[in-house]
């Protein structure tokens, strides 16, 4: 639909007569005819309202979708980013659980590398990190990894050593950990 154009721009007819008639005479004869604005002239100006309104509503649905999306993003970019610093720390924490195991009970140095086992612990903690419980529980091949089976004082089936520690966070499993199954007793 095209604006209407200007008055002054425009040759305006009597329809009766087809004669150029002046703006006030046009306005005149609008007013004869029902006063003030046009009904047509009115229509579009709610149409494009409407259509303004509609426009509006889409757009504030688009950026609350966008504004959704980039918070879902931000969130994930930044579990990927904890689990892999932490998938580098768990290789230093190994290396710090076999020295200790490998260690003699007696040494001077046990108790400072048991603290220090222990801050990395809490550290894990503190970022939603928790180790994987095992000796005692029952082998779940979903959340253990079976290394081998020994004969021992558990039932069949429970995990009776623990040879490298898993850990997990509120997103899943983030490494499993290795463990030594019961058998039957010999």
């Amino acid at each position: 639909m095209q604006p209407p154009k200007s008055v002054n721009n425009a040759d305006i007819h009597d329809t009766d007569h087809q004669v150029p008639v002046t703006e006030e005479e046009a306005e005149e004869k609008m007013e004869d005819e029902g006063g003030g604005v046009h009904p047509a002239a009115e229509a579009p100006a709610v149409d494009a309202d409407e259509t303004v309104q509609d426009q509006l509503r889409r757009l504030r649905a688009d950026f609350d979708n966008y504004r959704k999306r980039t918070a879902k993003e931000h969130l994930l970019q930044r579990q990927h980013g904890r689990r892999e610093a932490v998938e580098r720390l768990l290789n230093v924490y190994d290396g710090l659980s076999m020295g200790l195991m490998k260690m003699p009970k007696d040494n001077p140095w046990r108790a400072g590398l048991e603290a220090i086992q222990a801050q990395f612990l809490s550290a894990f903690e503190a970022l939603g990190v928790k180790k994987v419980k095992t000796v005692g529980q029952k082998f779940d091949p979903n959340q253990h990894e079976a290394i081998g089976n020994l004969p021992s004082a558990y039932p069949e089936g429970v995990i009776c050593e623990e040879s490298r520690a898993g850990f997990h966070d509120e997103v899943g499993l983030l490494r499993a950990p290795q463990v030594l199954v019961s058998a039957e007793k010999k």
